[in-house]
């Protein structure tokens, strides 16, 4: 690195890895949360309230990308501080305050997000109340990360002026937010991955959707390697330059998840679309039921056995909208169920079953 003051030094930016980074992420993002919405409102014909939150923590997503930008273009962020002037220096800390709350907001929203989807999803009753708890330490925790990025200065000097302002260290603060993120992250995207597993369905199926619903692990990583970021922020006699590194992290954790949670809603876009890319056999065929509004239904011809007997099985695909349980036939001599992707799987042995 150049020597302080240096031509050189003066020369070395970070922004334009800021700019093509919140600039490119949150573009991303937002096409996946628009392709969700169509999926669901013009495929599906259905909305819940885990659209609205995805839709309203992309809005916040877009608060975060600008505020980003600003501390950029009017704070000096990415560059050297010594080079900024008080007046940017100013500019970049009011950024910095807005755009920290608008982060947090964001962050707990997409989470939300997350718990009332796996709500919809997973009927169980353990990851019903896993779920509902969750969502309100996620309540909880979201007003107070808030009280304490908004507060965590008192200007005591405006109710007297003998007294002088009292400050909660900005690195504390940060840090605990961080910590907590990480933490709340890996257990939100560790929920499904259990009930997954105990699906009975072939292995490389049931493989394919643990990686779907795994992808948010992938965020996990951007946090912690945002905090490390941060660590190396505190301290630090250039924080223009070195808080660089968090900014753009920031950018790319947050959209990563709003990214994360759009993606496994996308199947029925997809086989609508490009099926090809979902597989196909050629006994497999697939036709969507308009009469059912949000169903997929699959079906496979009957095979003929010796003694007349046939198995006909059905696949309903409920997207990712709901897996709810199907009564049995009381009148079906074999009848097995088990949870199949986003929806379920029904077997019906029965060898009077019209097809």
């Amino acid at each position: 690195m150049a020597e302080i003051g240096s031509p050189a030094r003066a020369a070395e930016s970070r922004a334009p890895i800021i700019y093509g980074i919140s600039i490119s992420f949150v573009i991303l993002s937002c096409a996946s949360v628009v392709l969700r919405l169509y999926t669901r409102l013009a495929i599906l014909r259905t909305f819940g309230l885990e659209d609205v939150a995805i839709a309203v923590a992309q809005v916040l997503s877009f608060g975060v990308s600008v505020t980003t930008l600003l501390q950029v273009g009017l704070g000096g962020l990415g560059r050297h501080t010594e080079f900024a002037t008080q007046d940017q220096f100013l500019m970049g800390v009011k950024a910095l305050y807005s755009n920290t709350l608008v982060y947090n907001a964001a962050q707990i929203v997409t989470k939300l997000s997350f718990l009332i989807q796996y709500r919809r999803l997973f009927p169980g009753a353990t990851i019903q109340k896993v779920c509902i708890i969750g969502m309100v330490f996620l309540a909880i925790w979201g007003v107070t990360q808030q009280f304490l990025t908004a507060f965590s200065c008192f200007h005591l000097h405006i109710v007297s002026p003998q007294l002088s302002g009292k400050c909660v260290p900005t690195f504390i603060v940060f840090n605990l937010n961080s910590i907590i993120n990480i933490i709340t992250d890996f257990a939100i995207f560790a929920i499904p991955i259990w009930p997954v597993m105990n699906l009975q369905m072939p292995r490389r199926r049931k493989m394919n959707l643990v990686a779907v619903f795994g992808l948010g692990f992938f965020a996990c990583a951007i946090s912690i390697i945002r905090l490390t970021d941060l660590y190396k922020y505190n301290g630090t006699l250039d924080p223009l330059w070195d808080s660089s590194a968090v900014a753009y992290w920031s950018v790319m954790e947050l959209n990563v998840g709003i990214l994360c949670a759009c993606l496994p809603t996308l199947r029925p876009l997809i086989k609508q679309f490009a099926p090809r890319l979902l597989g196909s056999t050629a006994d497999h065929t697939t036709r969507y039921n308009s009469n059912r509004g949000d169903t997929l239904q699959t079906r496979r011809p009957k095979p003929e056995y010796e003694d007349g007997i046939y198995i006909q099985k059905e696949v309903e695909f409920e997207s990712t909208t709901e897996l709810r349980s199907k009564e049995p036939a009381k009148n079906s001599p074999v009848h097995q169920e088990t949870w199949l992707e986003s929806g379920s799987i029904e077997l019906d042995e029965s060898p009077n079953r019209k097809t």
